[in-house]
């Protein structure tokens, strides 16, 4: 187990054809490393270099202490739990993940240290999604799952998002069809899409006996 925390060194690279790289060097078992982390075309400055690099730095220091003492962000949270995690889920699962993640986690907390994510706050913005419920509970349950994996990294003692309340219930009634309706609708459809309409359908009614 190493004492010190490691950090790195990050510099740029140039290169005599294409755009310069970022590159990250680290010693890991008493040997020095480096790896390329991107392009200046996908990570124009330092800061979102060093944004790129926090999550491979995680990993490094995994097994270090001092780790649960240094600033963490939900985005390197996100990035550890990409490379670590998502391949245990299905891969339907995977898809619907790295939506909640990319498009609605990490735009919003991405740059928010771990320590400073309250439930409060993020019950609030979970109600202004302009999402169906059912949705932006999913969300919410993809943000708990987050801060599990954190608990279980030892990057924080406690999860926040448990505190979060959010319904997963419809706002409004669904309107049943009539009998008359449901065939005129069906004399619209054709193909694959009637066909998938009737085994939905048919399911519907197996889970309603």
């Amino acid at each position: 187990m190493q004492t010190r925390y490691q950090y790195g060194t990050l510099t740029l690279r140039k290169r005599k054809i294409g755009p310069d790289v970022w590159q990250w060097r680290y010693m890991e078992e008493g040997r020095r490393k480096s790896v390329l982390i991107g392009t200046t075309e996908r990570l124009p400055n330092k800061a979102a270099a060093i944004r790129a690099v926090e999550s491979r730095r995680l990993r490094l220091n995994a097994d270090n202490p001092q780790t649960p003492f240094r600033t963490t962000t939900v985005g390197a949270l996100i990035d550890r739990y990409l490379a670590e995690e998502l391949e245990r889920v299905r891969h339907d699962t995977q898809v619907s993940y790295n939506a909640f993640l990319n498009k609605w986690i990490r735009p919003k907390v991405g740059d928010v240290r771990l320590t400073e994510i309250k439930s409060i706050p993020v019950e609030a913005w979970l109600t202004r999604v302009p999402r169906s419920p059912q949705t932006r509970g999913h969300i919410r349950s993809m943000f708990d799952i987050l801060f599990q994996c954190a608990m279980r990294w030892e990057l924080r003692d406690r999860n926040p998002i448990s505190l979060v309340r959010q319904s997963t219930l419809r706002k409004n009634i669904p309107r049943v069809l009539t009998p008359k309706e449901f065939k005129a609708l069906l004399k619209e459809l054709t193909g694959l899409t009637r066909r998938w309409f009737l085994s939905q359908a048919v399911w519907v009614c197996v889970r309603a006996s």
